[in-house]
């Protein structure tokens, strides 16, 4: 079953919030077909992220669903980790029009979110092989995933100034300080992400999402085989 998009992606940055908890605007989630929500990340806080920076994020406000964690990483690891990337997931998400509620280590400066529904996705083990992630100060930023035909490639990065990429942009938003973006691309063996930036400093971390399997065709494909 092929991963599709259901709707479009919410984005979304915010400036100056201060705080060790967000709440997102409000955005409808729809009905579909094995759905998965996918939710890319990002932070900035000059003075350095606590890792993990971002330590939770719900679906339906405070009280809402908790989404899984795929990745993580931070911009200077060894030094000022002013920025943080990560990508969030939850299974068969309430279709509902609410918001995403954030929590963090530390009183966060600037946030980004992009929020996106795919249908056709795996239930059980959605996210699936070796993540991919970089960060560093270069202008050309590049991160290779091992992915397979039928899955899809998901990315997020924050960098110093404005972006662009060679894959299905899904958001580019920016905050005071840095650019967001999230894209996707059609998976592969191997696939390569990349984005370019006017300003080299950056966090990026990408990921493959599997397709759902009707195990029921697997196995009349094996008794039919075997028989």
């Amino acid at each position: 079953m092929a991963i599709t998009k259901n709707g479009s992606t919410y984005s979304q940055a915010a400036n100056a919030i201060w705080s060790t908890s967000w709440t997102s605007g409000s955005f409808a989630v729809a009905a579909g077909t094995n759905r998965i929500l996918v939710v890319s990340v990002a932070i900035y806080l000059a003075t350095g992220i606590t890792e993990p920076g971002v330590t939770a994020v719900k679906w339906g406000g405070s009280g809402g669903a908790a989404l899984t964690k795929v990745t993580s990483q931070v911009y200077d690891p060894a030094a000022t980790k002013e920025k943080e990337a990560s990508l969030w997931y939850l299974v068969n998400p309430t279709a509902q029009t609410s918001t995403l509620y954030l929590t963090f280590a530390n009183s966060i400066n600037e946030v980004a979110v992009a929020a996106t529904v795919w249908d056709g996705a795996a239930q059980t083990t959605p996210f699936t092989g070796a993540n991919g992630s970089q960060s560093g100060w270069t202008t050309t930023h590049s991160v290779i995933v091992s992915s397979a035909t039928d899955s899809l490639v998901i990315d997020s990065i924050f960098a110093g100034g404005a972006i662009t990429c060679s894959q299905t942009q899904d958001a580019n938003v920016a905050t005071a300080n840095s650019v967001f973006g999230q894209s996707n691309k059609a998976g592969a063996t191997s696939v390569t992400m990349t984005w370019t930036s006017a300003n080299s400093n950056h966090a990026m971390v990408a990921a493959s999402l599997a397709p759902y399997v009707d195990a029921s065709h697997i196995n009349i494909a094996l008794a039919v085989g075997g028989s």
